[in-house]
């Protein structure tokens, strides 16, 4: 396969990647009343980096840098997406989020990473390595997809920065932080719950579970 006809693949594949934040966005901001958990919020970066590594690929000729980074972005954002998964779904847990087709968010993020993966490996072993690496002169569909994903960007760390501010990103939390400390509300109202307070949640949850398996 020719690097032109691989080129036109990775703007499908940033189109869909940047849908597939776009959505992520709009659950955010207009369904769910909870923010981005620090999960959530990793596997929407794993989803950024393969997108630059998309776009190094299709405005440059430096395809090991963007095939590598695109692959390194995959395989991490798969392995945090599975955390997730893990962390999610113990009887008992209880279920938050939206979900499409009765599967959330973070499920149908492992699916996607686990696509990308596929794709951009394919893509390297289809790659004819004595194509010509030319990059042609960019039309205006490239520079308008290039523009949407760097406002993407720019939107999901605003989104970052304002729900913790610098601190670590936590979990379970309702109010952006900056926004919630800038209007001057109590404190008890921005804070978030603790790592620790979570964990012993979930301890609390898993006891829960194994007391009602002793009972039957």
């Amino acid at each position: 396969m020719s690097f032109q006809q691989l080129r036109k693949l990775n703007l499908i594949a940033l189109v869909g990647v940047s849908a597939i934040l776009l959505t992520a966005l709009y659950y955010q901001l207009f369904i769910d009343t909870l923010l981005p958990c620090a999960l959530c919020n990793l596997q929407r970066i794993g989803f950024l980096l393969f997108g630059s590594g998309l776009l190094i690929n299709i405005r440059s000729n430096n395809l090991k840098g963007g095939y590598l980074l695109c692959f390194i972005s995959s395989i991490l954002g798969s392995y945090v997406s599975l955390l997730h998964i893990l962390v999610e779904i113990p009887p008992g847990m209880p279920q938050v989020g939206s979900t499409i087709f009765g599967i959330h968010m973070y499920g149908w993020a492992f699916v996607m990473f686990n696509l990308l993966t596929i794709y951009i490996v394919t893509a390297r072993f289809l790659l004819d390595s004595s194509a010509n690496y030319s990059i042609p002169k960019n039309k205006g569909y490239v520079n308008y997809l290039t523009g949407l994903f760097l406002a993407i960007t720019i939107t999901c760390l605003m989104s970052v920065f304002l729900e913790t501010g610098l601190r670590p990103m936590g979990f379970g939390q309702y109010h952006y932080w900056v926004i919630c400390k800038y209007q001057g509300q109590p404190d008890a109202e921005c804070e978030r719950p603790t790592i620790t307070e979570i964990i012993d949640q979930y301890k609390q949850n898993l006891e829960k579970i194994h007391n009602r398996w002793q009972q039957k």
